[in-house]
């Protein structure tokens, strides 16, 4: 294995773009970004993931099912090291997570284990919660159900949107990707997450 560990990507929206950009100004190898073509009926307000990379020079793929034969095998070989996703809005099979010998991890709009699925900070909003939060996770065959890695959170008031909620939570995720990622050795702060 090369000094710096061969990161593959998934992710989309403002998220997925703070937490690749932090890789990317690291110096960290992203070897692709997996992601989503825009909508056209969906009003993008945010900044994807896609800008960055092609900044970069960095790959990007947005194939409709990475679960198909054919999607299996071009990522085997991008020799992923370590799976990274970050508000990717498709499963990922178990399949492609058992390629990176330094496991798949995902960062969840929620402080798990409330709230998974889609749409968690909305649904925090809905339900009144105090406080919002980022969650670094081991990705398993079921959605947002792994071991917790780490957790980063943020208070919110009683009128605000979900919009304001997410704009205070949306520094939780690089903080905590910071946090998990950036230790001494890249072999040390990546192992830190296995």
């Amino acid at each position: 294995m090369s000094a710096k560990p061969r990161i593959l990507f998934f992710g989309y929206s403002e998220v997925g773009y703070s937490c690749l950009s932090l890789l990317l100004e690291r110096g960290d190898h992203v070897v692709a970004l997996i992601t989503h073509e825009d909508n056209p009926h969906e009003k993008i307000w945010f900044k994807t993931p896609a800008v960055a990379a092609r900044e970069k020079g960095i790959p990007v793929f947005t194939p409709e099912s990475v679960n198909t034969p054919e999607w299996r095998e071009k990522i085997a070989a991008l020799r992923p090291d370590l799976i990274l996703s970050v508000y990717y809005r498709h499963m990922i099979g178990t399949r492609i997570l058992d390629l990176a010998p330094l496991g798949a991890w995902n960062m969840h709009g929620s402080l798990l284990p409330k709230y998974r699925g889609r749409a968690p900070i909305n649904w925090a909003v809905l339900h009144g919660e105090p406080r919002i939060g980022m969650t670094l996770h081991r990705m398993v065959k079921s959605a947002d159900a792994g071991a917790i890695v780490d957790q980063d959170g943020a208070d919110i008031g009683p009128r605000d949107t979900a919009e304001q909620a997410f704009r205070k939570v949306l520094p939780c995720a690089p903080r905590v990707l910071a946090r998990q990622i950036g230790r001494a050795s890249c072999r040390e702060r990546v192992l830190r997450l296995v």
